[in-house]
C-alpha cells in the first residue's frame, strides 16, 4: 500500500519531512495557482531504494533521506525497512493527518511508512541509513479534498 505524508507545496517543490521533492514541468505547470498550501504525498514502497546501491548519475535525479530503519523484514530478494517519515516541522502534520482520513486516505499509513529494498542493502533494524527516490513516482494530494492534483 502506499506511504502518506504531509508536504507544503511552494512553486515547483513539496517541502517534506523525506526532503524537498521537485515537481515534474508538467506538474509544476498544472499546480502554478496552488502555491503554499498543504498536500499529501504518496509515495509505494518499491519507490525507495537504498542509496548505496544506485548509481550516481541516478542518484543526481532524486532526492536523498535519511531514516531510522525501526523494524527490517527480509523477504527473500527484498527487505522491507519500516520507519517513521520526520516532521516537515511547520505545524502542518497534524492538519495533514486529520485531512488525510477526512479525504479517506488510509490514516494509519501517514507518518509510518514502508520502504521495499533490495536484498544486497546493508540496511539493518536500529542504524540509519540513506534511502533514495525518483521523484516522478511520487503523487500528489490535495490535503483537504484528497483528490490527486497529478491526475
Amino acid at each position: 500500500s502506499m506511504n502518506f505524508t504531509p508536504g507544503r507545496l511552494k512553486g515547483g517543490v513539496v517541502s517534506t519531512g523525506l526532503g524537498d521533492i521537485p515537481l515534474s514541468d508538467e506538474l509544476s505547470s498544472r499546480l502554478k495557482d496552488s502555491a503554499d498550501r498543504q498536500v499529501i504525498v504518496g509515495l509505494r514502497p518499491e519507490a525507495f531504494e537504498d542509496v548505496e546501491l544506485v548509481d550516481e548519475d541516478q542518484r543526481a535525479a532524486g532526492v536523498v533521506t535519511d531514516i531510522d530503519v525501526e523494524v527490517l523484514e527480509s523477504m527473500g530478494s527484498d527487505k522491507y525497512a519500516h520507519f517513521t517519515a520526520p516532521d516537515i516541522g511547520d505545524g502542518g502534520d497534524v492538519a495533514s493527518s486529520e485531512a488525510a482520513v477526512d479525504a479517506g486516505l488510509d490514516e494509519s499509513s501517514t507518518g509510518s511508512m514502508v520502504a521495499r529494498l533490495s536484498a544486497e542493502s546493508a540496511a539493518r533494524r536500529g542504524e540509519r541509513v540513506s534511502l533514495w527516490f525518483d521523484p516522478a513516482k511520487v503523487s500528489i494530494f490535495d490535503a483537504e479534498t484528497g483528490e490527486n492534483l497529478g491526475l
